[in-house]
């Protein structure tokens, strides 16, 4: 069996400096050059890179339950999160996504869908508030995220514990990636200053949640919010109660999860719009033709079809997850090329979404392309896809249409000139060094 192509690289480091280096310019002339699998080094480990759609159901569809999460990345993510959602991968998996299942459900989004409204005016009135002064309008739309993931998710305003939460966010962030992408690291129990930083923002995130869920467990049921339904779930063999490391592993997965990625898709989205005023009069067009005072529900976002094409064009262009990868627990083929067991296999959503051959002018942004039309299956994998795809993804895509629809509808938001606006490779794709604009009320 053939082995997958394998760009020029370093004797010893391999590719890491590379990647390390740049690592989307990197893995989009991978594919550009080499085709739909390719093979790198980082250090002493060999793994692969799967492009192309076929290649990537492979991997993700997994009909042969053949590919896990056992690999360096998710080694590394499980030092903050713990064994979450995110990057359990044993049977336990299944009955952890049963258990928050009903917080995701399309009934328990409806219902939340006039409080992401209310919070998304309320922060517009703190962007009017600044009178055109500049302001991070990611860090804001990081503060209406968490509020919304707080209330819809947790039945709480963590308002109050944003900058803690944003502060200990970005340090693993940082730190996640620096190991990741490392060719040699140390053993986590090795007090290097940086693992020491990981631990103390690990303890913060989990500090502020179990104090909510003591509170929780004095005050009782608040509805069907995910502490309820985490401390209402029972350990199957023996019908006791979840452990409260067990509850705070999700917890700090999905306040992770829940609020970072839509927030970076607002901000993205809110750029793009800024360097396309025809497709911000587009999107304003279609907004202003909701009723003015009647407040948004489910229903009524099924006639932004317009607004939902721009989050979904943003997300091609800067997808919350931009890479990820897998195991494969025996030997594989993929595209024709032998995958040994146990070597990493990845998936690039930032790569695959910029395949000429699926998506034409991919570095322009064009909305259309998802008005009345599906992409691929396997193309387009901005939460992932199979039965791994993320829980929250209704969730996610909802509360963006709904915070970028009200803004667009009350706020003119300009972005200021001479700015880096180049994504950082993080967990997430950030605004490497933020994004400044101004903000004033709508006129006319």
């Amino acid at each position: 069996m053939k082995l997958a192509p394998m760009p020029p690289g370093d004797a010893i480091f391999g590719h890491a400096r590379s990647l390390a280096r740049s690592p989307l310019r990197t893995l989009l002339r991978w594919m550009t050059d080499h085709g739909p699998i390719v093979r790198f080094r980082v250090g002493s480990r060999d793994a692969h890179v799967v492009f192309a759609p076929e290649g990537i159901r492979r991997v993700l569809a997994d009909p042969d339950g053949i590919y896990g999460k056992d690999t360096h990345g998710y080694r590394t993510l499980r030092l903050f999160t713990g064994d979450g959602l995110l990057t359990n991968d044993d049977a336990s998996w299944a009955r952890q996504r049963r258990i928050l299942q009903p917080a995701f459900h399309r009934q328990s989004i409806a219902a939340q869908v006039t409080m992401m409204q209310d919070v998304a005016a309320r922060w517009a009135d703190v962007l009017v508030s600044t009178r055109g002064e500049p302001v991070r309008i990611d860090e804001v739309a990081m503060r209406a995220t968490l509020e919304i993931v707080g209330r819809a998710l947790f039945g709480t305003d963590l308002v109050g514990h944003a900058a803690e939460v944003a502060s200990a966010i970005a340090d693993l962030q940082v730190a996640a990636n620096r190991r990741i992408s490392a060719p040699v690291t140390l053993p986590f129990g090795v007090p290097t200053p940086e693992h020491l930083r990981i631990r103390r923002a690990r303890a913060r995130l989990r500090r502020i949640l179990a104090g909510l869920v003591a509170d929780r467990r004095r005050t009782g049921s608040a509805g069907t919010d995910v502490i309820d339904l985490l401390l209402a779930a029972r350990v199957e063999d023996t019908g006791e109660e979840l452990a409260l490391e067990t509850i705070l592993d999700e917890l700090v997965t999905l306040l992770i999860a829940g609020h970072e990625s839509t927030a970076n898709a607002l901000t993205w989205a809110l750029v793009l719009l800024a360097r396309h005023p025809a497709e911000l009069a587009a999107v304003r067009a279609e907004v202003d033709l909701l009723p003015a005072d009647a407040p948004l529900t489910a229903q009524a976002l099924t006639n932004l079809p317009r607004v939902r094409a721009v989050i979904d064009e943003t997300m091609r262009l800067y997808p919350p997850a931009w890479s990820f990868g897998r195991a494969p627990r025996r030997d594989d083929v993929i595209a024709g090329c032998s995958v040994p067991a146990g070597r990493l296999v990845m998936v690039v959503p930032w790569a695959t979404h910029r395949d000429r051959s699926i998506f034409p002018q991919p570095e322009a942004f064009d909305p259309a392309r998802f008005l009345g039309r599906t992409p691929p299956a396997f193309s387009y994998l901005p939460f992932g896809a199979g039965s791994r795809t993320c829980i929250g993804h209704a969730f996610a895509r909802t509360e963006a249409v709904v915070l970028l629809a009200t803004w667009i509808r009350s706020l003119d938001l300009e972005l200021l000139p001479g700015q880096d606006l180049e994504p950082a490779p993080l967990v997430t794709l950030r605004p490497r060094e933020g994004v400044w604009m101004s903000a004033l009320r709508r006129r006319g």
